[in-house]
C-alpha cells in the first residue's frame, strides 16, 4: 500500500489567524484495489506548501519548528493508518468509510492523550492526597477509564443524532451528564456492541451486564473525586449537588455459615493447597477482618493473645486500632505456620486465588445448602448453592453474624470489625436469626 499526503489550495483566509491555510489529506493507493483519500485535520499555511509537487517547500522558506511539527504529525498518522491496515481481518473492506473511521480513531486517541495528561494528573493528585492504594486505587483507575470511554461514546452518539460535536471535560460535567454516565455504565455492554471500534481507543472491555450495586459503587467514587475537585477549586460547581441517583443500593439478608459448618470445614481433610486456604478462611471467620487487611497481616500484628491492626479502608478518616482476642482455634492455626521464615502471618495467596480456593473448600467439605440472595443484575430473589457464592467477605459476615446472635451491640462488634460509628451494615443482621424467631412465635402457642 502506498501512502502520500497532499493539500488542496484554499483561497479563504483562516478566521483565527487571518492567513491563507489549506487542509492536508492522506491518500492510500493499492493497484487495482483502492485509491482513497481522507482529511487529516492538519492545516498548513499556503506559503509553506508546494502545491505543484505536493510537499513542504525547502528549509529556507519553512521555519524549522513548523516543518518538524508537521512532519511528525504526518508520520504519526501514516504509521497509525498502516498499523490498522496491517491488523485488519479478512472481512475488512478498505474503502473511504474505513479510512474516515481510522482517522477518527487516531484523532480521538490523540485528544485523549492530551486530555489524559490533565485528568490523569488531577486524578493522581486526588488518590495521593487520600492515600488510596492497592485494590482501591485499581478500582478508581477503572472508573477513570470508564470516564474516558463515556467521553468518546457521548461525543459519537451526540454527533450521530445532531451532527454537532461537543467536547466533554471535567469542567463541564452537569447533573444531566452524571445521569447519562449512570445509564452508560448500566448499559455499557450494549454500547460495546453498538460502537465496537471506539473501544479500541482505550484498553477496556465488558463481557456481562454490570450490576446496579456495582454502578452505585462507581458513582460514589466519582462523587468523592468531584467533591475533592470542588474543594480544591479545580471546578466551580459540584454537579452532584443537584444529581438524583435513579435507584438506591439493594442488599439482601447477609449470607454466612454457622458455627457447625465452620467446624465441618475445619475438620475435613483436604489437599495440602486447600488445607492452607481452609485454615486462612477459618482464621478470617475468627477475627472478622476485611480481606485487604487479612492479606497484609504480619507476625508482628500478634500482641499478646490478640491481633491488632489499623483497617486500611477507614485509616484516612481516623487512625483506629482494631483489637480482636484470638480464640483457641485461631491460635492453633497461627501455630501451624510459625516456623516459616517469612514475616507473613499465614501462607496468603492473591485475593482472586483465595476466593477461588474458598469455593473449592466449601465443595470439598460438603457445604452445599441452598440460600436465597438478591440477584445483583435483576434485583430479584433467587436460590443459589452457598458454595457458588462463598468468598472472603463471607468469612467477615460469618464473624459478625454469629457474634450478633449473642451480643446485639453494634458498638462492641464494630470495635472488632473496623466498622465506622453508626454503620448501617448491622441493620441487615437484625433479620437473620431463625432460632430467635422460632422462640418468639412460641409465645403464641
Amino acid at each position: 500500500m502506498n501512502i502520500t499526503f497532499y493539500a488542496r489550495e484554499s483561497k479563504a483566509k483562516n478566521k483565527d489567524r487571518g492567513e491563507l491555510t489549506s487542509k492536508i489529506y492522506i491518500r492510500l493507493r493499492q493497484t487495482n484495489l483502492f485509491d482513497i483519500s481522507g482529511n487529516t485535520n492538519l492545516m498548513i499555511n499556503n506559503t509553506y506548501w508546494d502545491f505543484r509537487n505536493q510537499k513542504l517547500k525547502n528549509n529556507i522558506v519553512v521555519p524549522h519548528n513548523i516543518r518538524e511539527e508537521l512532519s511528525y504529525n504526518m508520520k504519526s498518522i501514516s504509521d497509525y493508518v498502516e498499523e490498522r491496515y496491517n491488523l485488519r481481518d479478512d472481512q475488512t473492506i478498505i474503502n473511504k468509510a474505513w479510512l474516515d473511521e481510522t482517522l477518527l480513531l487516531y484523532h480521538k486517541k490523540i485528544i485523549l492523550q492530551d486530555e489524559s495528561n490533565d485528568i490523569n494528573t488531577i486524578f493522581s493528585k486526588y488518590l495521593d492526597s487520600k492515600n488510596i492504594e492497592g485494590n482501591r486505587r485499581s478500582a478508581y483507575n477503572v472508573l477513570l477509564r470508564k470516564m474516558k470511554m463515556f467521553r468518546i461514546y457521548e461525543e459519537e452518539d451526540l454527533y450521530k443524532r445532531t451532527r454537532v460535536k461537543e467536547q466533554v471535560t471535567l469542567y463541564n460535567i452537569t447533573p444531566a451528564r452524571l445521569e447519562d454516565f449512570w445509564f452508560f455504565l448500566i448499559n455499557e455492554k450494549e454500547h460495546l456492541d453498538k460502537y465496537p471500534y471506539l473501544y479500541s481507543v482505550i484498553s477496556s472491555s465488558i463481557s456481562t451486564l454490570r450490576s446496579i450495586n456495582t454502578v452505585i459503587g462507581m458513582m460514589k467514587k466519582l462523587r468523592a473525586f468531584i467533591h475533592w475537585c470542588y474543594l480544591e477549586e479545580i471546578i466551580k460547581k459540584n454537579p452532584f449537588d443537584k444529581f438524583k441517583q435513579p435507584v438506591g443500593e439493594l442488599y439482601g439478608t447477609p449470607i454466612y455459615i454457622t458455627k457447625e459448618e465452620m467446624d465441618k470445614i475445619y475438620n475435613t481433610k483436604m489437599s495440602e493447597a486447600l488445607n492452607k486456604q481452609k485454615d486462612i478462611f477459618i482464621f478470617q471467620c475468627s477475627i472478622g477482618c476485611r480481606v485487604g487487611d487479612l492479606l497484609n497481616l504480619k507476625k508482628s500484628n500478634i500482641i499478646g493473645d490478640s491481633i491488632e491492626y489499623v483497617p486500611h479502608k477507614t485509616r484516612n478518616k481516623s487512625i483506629k486500632i482494631v483489637r480482636v482476642p484470638l480464640n483457641d482455634r485461631a491460635k492453633e492455626i497461627i501455630s501451624k505456620y510459625q516456623s516459616t521464615e517469612t514475616n507473613r502471618l499465614l501462607p496468603f495467596v492473591s485475593e482472586q486465588k483465595y476466593n477461588s480456593y474458598i469455593k473449592e473448600v466449601f465443595k470439598t467439605a460438603g457445604i452445599n445448602r441452598y440460600v436465597t440472595i438478591i440477584d445483583p443484575k435483576t434485583r430479584r430473589p433467587k436460590a443459589v448453592n452457598i458454595s457458588d457464592i462463598a468468598s472472603s467477605h463471607m468469612a467477615r459476615r460469618t464473624f459478625i453474624g454469629n457474634i450478633y446472635k449473642n451480643v446485639k451491640d453494634p458498638a462492641l462488634i464494630s470495635s472488632m470489625t473496623g466498622h465506622t460509628e453508626n454503620s448501617r451494615s448491622f441493620a441487615r443482621y437484625r433479620n437473620i436469626d431463625d432460632d430467635i424467631k422460632k422462640d418468639l412465635v412460641k409465645f403464641l402457642e
